[in-house]
């Protein structure tokens, strides 16, 4: 059997150091890949809604524009837009709750802001009764 000496356990030292370097940088691109993947995926979201907040806007300053939407409405009051609108802000909230985007006390105020406005206001009610 042979002997290792002092230069060749430097040696084995090396590639074990340059191994695991090779693995820790690995797995941290990894994991900051699939961060900017979350990212990219969250400024499409936002481009979208900023899209949709423009299409909501037209809307509520123009309700009879609604029946583009759901021409079963007919026209819409600016109510009905402004509660179209609010419902799809929620949503995206929701939304970015879920992907982990909105941090839980965000969530919520933002739960909290949800509750109230069905609570204290027109959002759900249909000819007079709550759902």
């Amino acid at each position: 059997m042979s002997e290792i000496g002092l230069f060749e356990l430097f040696e084995m030292g090396e590639a074990v150091g340059i191994i695991a370097t090779f693995i820790v940088v690995l797995y941290y691109s990894r994991k900051d890949s699939q961060k900017l993947s979350i990212d990219i995926e969250s400024k499409i979201l936002n481009d979208l809604d900023d899209k949709m907040h423009n299409l909501s806007e037209i809307t509520i300053s123009n309700p009879e524009l609604g029946e583009i939407f759901d021409k079963g409405a007919g026209s819409q009051s600016a109510k009905q837009a402004c509660a179209t609108y609010a419902l799809n802000v929620f949503a995206h909230a929701y939304h970015m709750h879920q992907r982990g985007i909105l941090k839980e006390n965000e969530w919520n105020a933002w739960n909290r802001t949800i509750r109230s406005t069905f609570r204290k206001g027109t959002i759900g009610v249909t000819g007079g009764h709550q759902r």
